[in-house]
């Protein structure tokens, strides 16, 4: 059994001068809207391995000591947003310094969105259960612990030492946990993260983890396998990626890669190897192998052979487990596959028609879908007598949204699912939530009145009435301009009139893609790319750039994300500047927004969050995801929110 005394030594051991490895700087889980803009905060600190260290933080130009015995997990008192610290073991040398990230991520959006105990995320990967409880992977809500008949779950996240909320993968053992996530592996022993592994892996995006006595740790990686043991980690697959791993009754490990294989304890590889199967779980049970495929459903490796297993599904699955009254497979579209052809799908009681993961405990099963976690109780008859499911954050971490209106007190935010809100932007809000006919596209402000444009318009003024425009078509891109809502389609641009209470066309636009405004004009894209002009109701032509994909503009200039990167639209002449000369060729911009003070806010499809202000000076940070940005909105004068296709962040720079 592997140790957290010897975890220890070896992450001593990595680094001559005894610096701490992996040390990492985190602030608290907003539980306010407030604490959003806090100046000061706490400060916790991770590193590997065990023993105390000092630790320092720099204030006004000076290195000045906060603790001298500070454990794995140790918490500041209050410090100014940005403070850097750095580390020393006794006799050893200072820790390169670090800072908390500048962003808040969607896990801790999501707890702030939702009360305490919920679900972060929507998309649970992987269910393990200890006999006691259940400990499920979701992707972007950090790892969650569940019990039956209890409401709430307690998630761990950053906070609680992950290097990553995006949780592909873990496997648990008498009081050790190891994580899989989208930036390495963690190991915990008793609740507490003592190595983590991302540099050494094969590759940091951790998809599949399996705790081994006799032989160690293995970390299957999007490019390939390593094996841990007595202190050396070694890569014994490459490069592919692995999909799923169980353990061997041998000894060894079942690994689904390129097909199905079987490797010894030393990571050499053992007979049978079946290629051209998918594997995404398998489950040993005497001398047969149950194996879960994406391509070819449930199968019994049993003699060297796979066999069709009658009355399970033929495609789509992605894991299984051994309940008393025998198999179950997870199986996506199809639910939950069960003995003699029994089905449990969303009909029944769970929360989505999505299947992704299963675990047996008891005589019932954990479920892990694409809307959260259940607890499926089995009748005598292997039927399902209860079906139970945590409640889900109102603003899941992996939802994507498509606008963010901020008010004071709080924010509307919408997307495919609808509209919902954060803190208190409107006594009323609950009535909008309700009303607003998803998906919704844009969130606008027309003097006192809130705007939700999605399959139709929906207006909530300050007196809390609410008011419905059909809409004849969805449209692609909305903003509010001259006291009025315009939309835009394939078909134009229109204005919605009071007096009608109608959306009138203005302009036989073709092909509106986006829409922005500022005090003196309304702006779009239109088909090709080109920018239009509208003032006074005349549409004009302003100006051609590589496909335009965003616009942001303050009446003197107007910021342009592209598919190629980021331009400067001169008014006055109509002169086109790349803002980030050159630097940006090939990246493509999906979202700007300007800061009010000449700037501009962009953000990256690579992750990338930067500032350009109106000295030139250029400041930026980069979020550990690459999804595609959907939209930025300015929150004070140093802070943006960026929306992504797989959850928000909050970034300060």
């Amino acid at each position: 059994m592997l140790s957290a005394a010897l975890l220890a030594l070896s992450a001593f051991a990595a680094d001559p001068w005894s610096r701490p490895e992996h040390l990492r700087a985190v602030t608290p889980p907003p539980t306010l809207w407030s604490d959003l803009s806090a100046a000061r905060l706490p400060i916790r600190l991770w590193w590997d391995g065990a023993g105390a260290v000092e630790v320092q933080a720099l204030r006004r130009g000076r290195w000045r000591s906060l603790s001298e015995d500070a454990l794995p997990g140790w918490v500041s008192r209050p410090l100014p947003v940005g403070t850097p610290l750095r580390v020393r073991r006794e006799g050893g040398r200072w820790s390169a310094p670090v800072t908390a990230p500048a962003w808040v991520s969607p896990a801790e959006l999501a707890i702030l969105a939702s009360p305490g105990g919920t679900v972060l995320a929507g998309d649970v990967g992987q269910v393990v259960s200890d006999g006691h409880q259940a400990i499920a992977s979701t992707l972007g809500g950090g790892v969650i612990l569940a019990q039956p008949g209890k409401a709430g779950v307690t998630s761990l996240t950053r906070w609680d030492g992950l290097p990553d909320d995006r949780v592909i993968a873990l496997d648990e053992r008498d009081g050790q946990l190891l994580v899989g996530t989208a930036q390495g592996a963690a190991l915990f022993q008793d609740e507490v993260v003592v190595e983590v592994w991302d540099d050494v892996l094969p590759d940091p995006y951790v998809q599949a983890v399996l705790i081994d006595d006799d032989a160690g740790l293995w970390v299957g990686t999007y490019q390939g396998l390593a094996l841990h043991r007595t202190g050396q980690l070694d890569t014994v697959l490459a490069p592919w990626s692995v999909f799923s791993l169980s353990a061997d009754n041998d000894g060894g490990v079942w690994v689904g890669y390129e097909g199905l294989r079987r490797l010894d304890s030393s990571g050499s590889p053992v007979q049978p190897e079946l290629p051209a199967i998918k594997v995404f779980g398998s489950v040993v049970s005497g001398e047969d192998v149950w194996v879960a495929s994406e391509d070819q459903g449930v199968k019994l490796l049993s003699d060297g052979q796979l066999v069709a297993v009658p009355e399970y599904p033929t495609s789509e699955t992605y894991s299984l487990t051994l309940s008393p009254y025998g198999p179950w497979a997870a199986a996506g579209r199809q639910g939950l596959a069960g003995p003699n052809g029994l089905r449990i799908t969303r009909l029944d009681g769970l929360p989505s028609s999505t299947a992704w993961a299963v675990a047996s405990q008891g005589t019932g099963l954990w479920v892990g879908t694409n809307a959260g976690l259940s607890w499926v109780q089995l009748d005598e008859d292997g039927s399902a007598r209860e079906i139970r499911s945590p409640r889900l954050s109102r603003w899941p971490a992996d939802r994507s949204a498509s606008a963010l209106l901020l008010r004071e007190g709080g924010a509307f935010v919408a997307g495919d699912y609808g509209v919902w809100s954060i803190g208190m932007p409107h006594d009323d809000a609950a009535d909008l939530i309700v009303a607003a006919d998803p998906p919704v596209l844009s969130l606008l402000a027309v003097e006192d009145d809130v705007w939700a444009i999605g399959r139709s318009a929906v207006r909530l003024n300050a007196d809390g009435d609410l008011h419905r425009v059909g809409l004849r078509k969805r449209p692609d891109a909305a903003a509010a301009w001259a006291g009025t809502v315009w939309i835009g389609d394939e078909r134009g641009l229109f204005r919605y009139e009071a007096q009608r209470d109608d959306f009138v066309q203005m302009a036989e636009l073709p092909d509106v893609s986006v829409l922005a405004s500022d005090e003196h004009a309304l702006w779009a894209v239109g088909k090709g790319g080109v920018v239009f002009r509208v003032v006074f109701g005349a549409v004009r032509p302003y100006a051609q750039t590589q496909h335009a994909l965003a616009l942001s503009s303050d009446g003197e200039q107007v910021c342009v994300g592209t598919l190629n990167g980021l331009e400067r639209l001169q008014v006055s002449d109509g002169a086109v500047t790349d803002l980030l000369e050159g630097r940006d060729e090939g990246v493509a911009i999906p979202a700007v927004a300007h800061d009010g003070r000449g700037g501009c806010w962009f953000a990256a499809e690579d992750g990338t969050v930067g500032r350009i202000r109106s000295d030139g000076s250029i400041a930026s940070s980069q979020l550990p995801d690459d999804a595609w940005p959907t939209a930025m909105v300015i929150d004070g004068a140093d802070a943006v929110w960026v929306l992504t296709e797989r959850g928000s962040w909050r970034v300060r720079l």
